[in-house]
């Protein structure tokens, strides 16, 4: 799955190089096809829904008053699998990802049921099913923008992207992953195209990392911890340490750190040695932050979307490292 990921970037990365290389009016042409906009096809009902603009977290369920849904799928048939707060669809750039967030009936992506509060990447022509038994499913497709007019050059000019993105795509893999650690010069001087499709795969590395260090952490339901509104507010820091940082202690140490892997993401860590319990010596949690505006916005509202901890034991009580497992 990275193998084909990477490659489909790196086709990217040869059709923006390719595109530089073009000439104006081709290339003015060109980029009106390629506009796309993500979208849900309901299976059962055979319809449509596009993706809300300028969200980083699209709340899919039921009209509730904890939090309203972004794609209400009340008026589908069948919809009594669905819970009223049942999963999200994660925006960062170009990617997107779906995340059950404790449904009673649980998320399947492709036919498989996923981890709760854990993100998943979403591929062109994935299936999501809401609720058990496939009554409420949805293919993640895309739209393309096409002109009305359409030019026989431009039309050879994809067809040529196509071929040429098809015989180097594989071939230049490594090549275009050696793009993430350093800057993309072309004659002399960066290419704008490249190094933003550059951060695009940075950011899916981002992501990729993330989920990585999740594996470390013991998941925690955050809807079972705190109400929604305490999971939103204009500071990470502040409301990761209203929700964690009650902690009972006995004269130990706490330390913050605050991370932003990018603009639109940010990363709280508590940590507090000295915690009132006889078998856990420290325990430490991580809390994921995303915006639901867009990461330019001058006023940014932060949402807590994933959090997990870890502890470390009293001597004799188990492991004396970081770890999801408990202590005896």
């Amino acid at each position: 799955m990275r193998k084909n990921f990477y490659s489909q970037k790196i086709h990217v990365l040869l059709l923006a190089w390719f595109e530089q290389s073009q000439p104006v009016g081709v290339m003015q042409s060109t980029r009106l096809t390629t506009k796309v906009l993500p979208k849900l096809f309901h299976v059962q009902t055979k319809t449509y829904i596009e993706l809300p603009k300028n969200l980083c977290v699209i709340h899919i369920g039921k009209p509730n008053n904890h939090i309203p849904p972004d794609i209400d799928v009340s008026k589908l048939p069948k919809t009594n699998v669905v819970s009223r707060n049942h999963a999200n669809i994660l925006v960062e750039g170009s990617n997107y990802f779906i995340e059950d967030i404790g449904s009673a009936n649980g998320t399947y992506l492709n036919r498989t049921l996923i981890k709760s509060f854990t993100p998943y990447p979403l591929q062109l022509g994935d299936r999501i099913g809401l609720g058990k038994e496939n009554q409420v499913t949805f293919v993640f497709q895309f739209s393309t923008i096409s002109p009305a007019i359409e030019s026989k050059s431009t039309k050879d000019t994809q067809k040529l992207m196509g071929l040429f993105a098809k015989l180097l795509g594989s071939s230049l893999m490594l090549v275009g992953l050696g793009f993430l650690s350093s800057s993309i010069m072309i004659g002399g001087q960066a290419d704008p195209a490249l190094s933003q499709e550059t951060g695009k795969i940075t950011s899916q590395y981002m992501a990729v990392s993330a989920q990585s260090e999740r594996e470390n952490y013991k998941a925690i339901a955050l809807e079972k911890i705190a109400s929604a509104d305490a999971l939103i507010g204009n500071d990470p820091k502040a409301i990761a340490l209203s929700v964690f940082g009650k902690t009972e202690s006995e004269g130990g140490s706490r330390d913050v750190k605050v991370y932003y892997p990018q603009p639109n993401q940010a990363v709280v860590i508590i940590t507090q040695i000295g915690v009132a319990d006889d078998s856990i010596r420290g325990i430490r949690y991580r809390t994921e932050f995303r915006t639901r505006s867009k990461p330019s916005s001058t006023s940014k509202q932060w949402k807590m979307v994933w959090a997990g901890s870890q502890v470390t034991c009293q001597p004799g009580r188990g492991h004396q490292d970081w770890s999801a497992e408990l202590c005896s």
